[in-house]
């Protein structure tokens, strides 16, 4: 495998296990920096996909 999809692995075994540690706690209202926090992510996740050799 490449780095890109431990990259991925990683990442995604990470959302699952924060996700399950907010399970039954009170939900934060979305602002602005936490938005642009989700923006930057997104980029970086389109970013390493292209950067996967004959992605692009």
């Amino acid at each position: 495998m490449v780095w890109q999809q431990w990259f991925f692995i990683i990442v995604f075994v990470l959302s699952i296990i924060f996700n399950v540690l907010q399970v039954g706690q009170k939900r934060e209202p979305l602002t602005p920096g936490s938005a642009a926090v989700c923006v930057v992510t997104a980029l970086v996740y389109i970013a390493v996909i292209l950067s996967i050799k004959g992605a692009a």
